[in-house]
């Protein structure tokens, strides 16, 4: 025996309308129920027995809901999602919110690499070990940094020339101490 979708339809609504009949559930809750199955549901009583047609009809919102009317313009503040919220524009497509809020993004940070963080790009310099700067000028952070390569490099060759200096003047000192043969 297969029952078709109307006959269920009928079967549920039956129940339900004797359930709000006998008070053992809440009328706007059989309700809520009706508007889910999207059928609006007439049940009858007869002598017999009670008889079901069901039709396929939308039910407007309002029937099962209070609606509130809210006038709202551009600037002015309302809550949205137990948050305060700006509404920026008003049109016949909707209404556009904003706030700002804090998001936390997790990114891998290296000296010397470029990252993104929302729509700009920016140079990671670790400055001192324990301060992060983020460089927004590529070609300026290249430049200095090739400035402060060039200056290790001549300090490096600086101390390279003390070196060989100092171990000059410790050879010539050891030479001039030798004893002589003739």
């Amino acid at each position: 025996m297969s029952i078709s979708s109307k006959q269920l339809i009928c079967a549920v609504s039956t129940l339900l309308h004797i359930a709000v009949r006998k008070k053992l559930i809440h009328r706007r809750s059989s309700l809520i129920v009706e508007l889910l199955l999207h059928h609006s549901i007439s049940v009858s009583s007869a002598v017999s027995g009670a008889s079901c047609v069901a039709t396929t009809v939308l039910v407007p919102a309002a029937v099962y809901f209070d609606p509130q009317t809210v006038t709202v313009e551009a600037g002015s503040v309302v809550t949205y999602i137990g948050q305060a919220r700006v509404v920026e524009q008003v049109d016949a497509a909707g209404v556009q919110l904003a706030w700002r809020g804090e998001r936390t993004t997790e990114t891998q940070l290296a000296p010397g690499e470029p990252v993104t963080l929302g729509e700009e790009s920016y140079v990671v310099h670790i400055a001192d070990g324990s301060r992060l700067q983020l460089v927004a000028d590529r070609s300026a952070y290249a430049a200095q940094t090739a400035q402060i390569a060039a200056f290790e490099r001549h300090v490096n060759g600086l101390w390279g020339v003390f070196t060989v200096s100092v171990l000059s003047v410790v050879f010539l000192a050891g030479f001039a101490f030798l004893p002589s043969r003739y």
